[in-house]
């Protein structure tokens, strides 16, 4: 399964069919992220009736090939100019699965507008190298940015000039270039700060002295002495005295 990413809105299902017919055998062809006109109206059915709301500059298609091979070879329309968009197309995640980028060639972008357009921001950074994929966060009900992104290069040296960039403004706002951190999908957990780190030892703690109240008192109830060297082993010695 091929994902295809940035497509015009004026590019329906038939029409992606015919796109990439000629690299195998397809099973099959859907359409997604649509926005509907009204709130309400399913996104299948705005789909169907290509009934998308006028702030909506793409959509979405997945592509089913019958084998691997063809879908592999399908990989070469990536970055093709389709109606002044350029569609990113790349083997579709599994249910569940979080998509992996390179973090090796890609750079963070903050503060973009919310309306900004995929092709916007491939303009601003094209002076950098060649790039591979632009990846807009957006929100799925709305189709409306949350104002930052991902620009993935091709090449190493395309993504450090990005970084040196410091001076970008996208419809009036400065751009704020940053490097993609090492965990999978590019993603920072939060950091810890030093409440929470005394929190969490103070409650380690309190769950010590609860286990040795406990361990104590199962021993003098307990009648046997095997029982008092089991919890020996399971909690030190330190716990049964």
């Amino acid at each position: 399964t091929l994902f295809v990413g940035n497509l015009p809105v004026s590019v329906n299902r038939k029409m992606l069919h015919k796109l990439f017919t000629s690299f195998g055998q397809i099973k099959s062809v859907r359409m997604r992220g649509a926005v509907s006109t009204k709130m309400g109206i399913p996104k299948k059915v705005a789909e169907i009736k290509s009934e998308y709301h006028k702030g909506l500059q793409s959509h979405t298609g997945f592509v089913v090939f019958k084998d691997k091979e063809s879908a592999k070879n399908a990989l070469s329309l990536n970055g093709t100019l389709i109606d002044d968009h350029h569609i990113l197309v790349d083997f579709a995640n599994q249910p569940g699965e979080k998509k992996l980028y390179n973090n090796e060639l890609s750079v963070f972008l903050g503060n973009l507008p919310f309306d900004v357009a995929d092709e916007t921001v491939r303009s601003a950074f094209e002076e950098c190298g060649e790039i591979q994929a632009v990846r807009i966060v957006r929100d799925k009900n709305t189709g409306v940015g949350k104002g930052f992104g991902y620009i993935q290069f091709q090449k190493i040296k395309a993504k450090e000039k990005a970084l040196t960039l410091d001076d970008v403004e996208i419809n009036s706002r400065k751009i704020r270039v940053k490097p993609v951190d090492n965990n999978p999908g590019g993603k920072t957990g939060p950091k810890k700060t030093v409440m929470a780190i005394r929190s969490n030892m103070a409650m380690k703690r309190t769950k010590q002295a609860g286990s040795k109240k406990s361990v104590k008192k199962l021993l003098k109830k307990g009648k046997h002495v095997h029982q008092k060297k089991k919890i020996a082993r399971l909690f030190g010695e330190k716990f049964v005295k």
